[in-house]
């Protein structure tokens, strides 16, 4: 039961979205990453984006003990505690933390719900503690119990919660503002997973869905691939003046696919046998365009909300299987055009 937040300019906000307290409560501990897997976030950013990420983001993890649930764990995951919350909470040993033994900041750092505490990505997981000692465990991962499935961080019990359930009705209001929505629609419960269970390979999923897949993303806000998913009230995209066509975007290069924010669903994959690269164009922001080539999803373009008016070329893509999808507002209008190399 763990939820992720994803901003439409994802690559964008990576590091300056801010992040809320949900609950009244203290924080007690914070966990920096470790292991061969502690700057799999930084790859990821400077793969995906080309550029640098900042030197001084602290990719950690944050517990927050709510006042009214004792045995219940707040865990926000890859976020950047605020200064003062540093400051108070000296960072936590996860070996520590996996036996049990990890001594909680005290006094911690008090927050009320609302208040500021971190910037990053909106990563959630709430864990209830059934038994044993009651730390936080980072036993999250079949890695991670292949490797310490003796210690008590991946003995003790806990049951997992959707933060849907505890939010209060105030907070959800936000939500239905945006969208016409349910609590249910963002919680998967035991038996509808046990219904239709998850295949992996590994620590990956085979079939990790992507933010315009309805079974895997709840969508709020903008438009996917011309419209799928728009909150109730807004405009659909309307064509821009100023924008190339697909022939001129092409500039004669053999076109694989090409389509834009009026086209009425994502379209199907298509087949690439030689290299290929997907050239972009678009009105306005924020606006992500994303390639699936059956190994992942992965964000080849983020463009500001200060917009943009003219053509981008991707770099150089493998041939595969590939599916292209759209993150962008509904009043922004886009085209995509995905040519063969030369």
């Amino acid at each position: 039961m763990k939820h992720y937040f994803r901003p439409l300019d994802f690559y964008e906000v990576r590091f300056s979205q801010p992040i809320y307290s949900p609950v009244d409560g203290v924080i007690m501990y914070l966990v920096p990453p470790s292991g061969p897997g502690a700057d799999e976030w930084r790859i990821d950013y400077e793969r995906e984006t080309g550029r640098t990420a900042p030197q001084d983001y602290r990719d950690w993890d944050m517990f927050i003990r709510p006042d009214d649930a004792p045995n219940v764990w707040i865990h926000h995951m890859h976020v950047n505690p605020i200064d003062d919350i540093v400051k108070a909470v000296p960072p936590a040993d996860d070996v520590q933390m996996m036996l049990g033994v990890a001594k909680p900041a005290v006094p911690g750092y008090r927050v009320a719900a609302g208040d500021l505490i971190a910037h990053g990505l909106g990563e959630i997981i709430i864990a209830r503690h059934l038994d044993g000692s009651g730390v936080p465990s980072p036993c999250n991962s079949a890695a991670t119990r292949a490797e310490w499935s003796g210690l008590p961080g991946c003995i003790d019990s806990r049951r997992f919660h959707s933060i849907f359930e505890f939010m209060t009705d105030e907070v959800f209001a936000d939500y239905q503002a945006m969208a016409s929505v349910t609590r249910d629609d963002f919680i998967v419960s035991a038996e509808e997973r046990l219904a239709s269970p998850l295949a992996v390979d590994g620590e990956s999923f085979r079939n990790p869905g992507n933010s315009g897949d309805p079974d895997v993303y709840v969508r709020l806000q903008g438009s996917s691939s011309g419209g799928e998913g728009l909150a109730e009230g807004t405009a659909p995209a309307r064509p821009a003046v100023g924008l190339a066509d697909f022939a001129a975007m092409a500039a004669g290069r053999e076109i694989l696919t090409e389509f834009d924010a009026l086209d009425p669903e994502i379209p199907a994959p298509f087949v690439a046998d030689d290299p290929f690269l997907v050239v972009i164009s678009a009105d306005g922001g924020p606006i992500g365009v994303f390639v699936d080539d059956g190994n992942g999803i992965r964000q080849v373009f983020g463009g500001s909300a200060d917009g943009m008016i003219g053509s981008y070329e991707t770099g150089v893509m493998d041939p595969g299987t590939i599916r292209i999808s759209v993150e962008a507002r509904a009043d922004v209008f886009w085209r995509i055009v995905v040519v063969r190399l030369p």
